[in-house]
């Protein structure tokens, strides 16, 4: 009789276990929310087998507390070859809230994102758009690229990415093309031109996803994908 109780305690124990993990998981699967450094919180997205911000980064320091540089004049950030980031228009109190910093390349470290995030690569971008239905051929060309994927990454796009169309900073040209396009960093440096690295651009005249080295002096909008 008391084998037999040990037995049922057992499995008791096991399913318990088992039940545990499976709430574990369901609840890994509901959070929907990351805060930065200085507090600000984040809606994120899992599509596929990652979990994306839905918003543009916005931090003004790197996870380890260090202040990233703010620089407002343009000839300052022409000649930066560390990190930086600026409002666009240099108006944090109009574009802060819902389009995020822009960040020059250099600003990209393990630090920049939450802890547990990152600045995604370019092959993370790639695998983004072929669950989105891009083709792997389509992913590893340059220009313009795919069918619908950038309306799906757009606001209201069907994926939840919710890409907005925040402008940029050209090193040349200061403050350019917002709402018109929406510019997007990859971790990785151009094969072509190391003073260049790969980006993501969304338009609001097509619904593609262009895929273009640009230089890493320009200031662009940042989103981070889960470790």
């Amino acid at each position: 009789m008391h084998k037999r109780f040990r037995f049922y305690q057992v499995i008791a124990i096991f399913f318990l276990l088992q039940f545990s993990a499976c709430c574990k998981d369901n609840e890994e699967n509901l959070s929907s929310t990351i805060t930065d450094i200085d507090g600000n919180s984040y809606q994120a997205i899992k599509i596929g087998n990652k979990w994306w911000m839905a918003e543009n980064l916005k931090t003004t320091k790197y996870n380890d507390g260090i202040a990233i540089p703010n620089v407002t004049d343009n000839t300052q950030w022409e000649g930066l070859t560390t990190g930086a980031y600026c409002w666009y228009n240099n108006d944090g109190s109009t574009y802060k809230d819902q389009y995020g910093a822009l960040y020059n390349w250099h600003a990209i470290s393990s630090k920049l994102c939450p802890i547990g995030w990152h600045v995604p690569a370019d092959v993370e971008w790639k695998i983004l758009e072929i669950e989105l239905g891009m083709t792997p051929s389509d992913a590893d060309s340059c220009d313009n690229r795919g069918t619908d994927q950038g309306l799906q990454l757009k606001v209201n796009g069907t994926s939840g990415f919710n890409g907005e169309l925040a402008g940029a900073r050209d090193v040349n040209d200061g403050f350019i093309h917002f709402s018109e396009y929406g510019y997007f960093w990859t971790s990785t440096t151009s094969v072509e031109n190391t003073t260049w690295a790969y980006d993501r651009i969304l338009s609001n005249t097509n619904s593609l996803v262009r895929r273009y080295p640009n230089d890493k002096k320009d200031g662009f909008s940042i989103r981070c994908v889960k470790d």
